[in-house]
């Protein structure tokens, strides 16, 4: 899949309460840093913790007189499918170009759409998931969003950054077509630099590794693991064999990943094309377990 795409992101602040949970739901504007960030409209929560602007009493005169200045053009942006946060990273957009450069030849650049490989790949990573119910999912590099839409199904609600612009409006469109799209937030951003606050029950990612530099990647993993509930699992799929032109080989990136501190292995698919792998904290029960079918 295509790596997480590179842009600024948002940054993280304490603060906020009830006049930010309130800007949140009106998709207002809230401080942060002496910055401001566009909340997306409808959203009960941003991707990072913001501080609230207060209106005093004598600013509501004003406030009601500028009440009728939302424009149409205004009110487009609130409908476009990507939400965009930023903040002053000052992070390259190279890469990002990049990897939109990729959809100059059709939307399909993968070939994700026709491809067996890619269809048997999906329905063995979804088959592999410990958990009917998914939960909070975190997916990186979701590409043209097939793996997104699957994974939305069994969500309570679906992160997917990527670093590509034309990726994550792809993205949006799959999913509206599937009438899913009020479950997934869309966050355009590099690995591991964007990465959303709060924890998540699955972090998935589906062979974006080899896009990353070795550091990068353990960096990406460390931030999976603190962001992982107690009882959560993070699936890592790595293409086996040889990229030219990149820092790390898939090889190398399942290795680095079997080796992440606290956490084990409890799945592991091996074949010619590719390696699944799924980790997890220590000591946790399996799916016949779970279910009281074990000794």
């Amino acid at each position: 899949m295509a790596q997480q795409k590179k842009t600024r992101q948002s940054s993280s602040t304490t603060g906020g309460g009830s006049a930010t949970e309130t800007a949140l739901r009106r998709g207002d504007f809230v401080g942060d840093g002496g910055e401001l960030h566009q909340v997306a409209t409808g959203s009960v929560e941003r991707m990072t913790t913001a501080q609230g602007i207060p209106v005093r009493d004598d600013q509501n005169s004003l406030r009601a007189a500028d009440a009728a200045v939302v424009t149409d053009a205004l009110l487009t942006r609130a409908h476009q499918p990507v939400e965009v946060f930023l903040d002053s990273s000052g992070l390259s957009s190279e890469n990002g170009e990049a990897f939109d450069s990729m959809y100059d030849g059709g939307s399909d650049p993968w070939r994700f759409e026709d491809s067996w490989y890619e269809e048997r790949k999906r329905t063995i990573v979804l088959a592999s998931l410990l958990d009917r119910n998914l939960g909070r999912v975190l997916e990186l590099g979701p590409a043209t969003g097939l793996l997104t839409a699957a994974l939305a199904e069994r969500a309570t609600h679906v992160t997917a950054v990527d670093i590509s612009r034309r990726a994550l409006s792809q993205v949006g469109t799959r999913l509206s077509t599937h009438g899913l799209r009020e479950r997934v937030t869309l966050l355009l951003g590099a690995t591991p630099q964007t990465w959303p606050d709060g924890s998540f029950d699955t972090v998935i990612a589906s062979e974006v590794a080899y896009f990353l530099t070795a550091g990068a990647w353990r960096r990406a993993l460390e931030r999976a693991t603190d962001s992982l509930t107690p009882e959560g699992s993070i699936i890592i799929v790595n293409w086996l064999h040889p990229v030219e032109g990149l820092d790390l080989d898939g090889q190398e990136a399942d290795r680095i990943a079997a080796a992440t501190p606290g956490l084990e292995t409890v799945v592991e698919h091996r074949e010619a094309d590719f390696v699944l792998r799924i980790l997890r904290r220590p000591g946790l029960p399996s799916p016949a377990a779970t279910e009281g079918r074990t000794p």
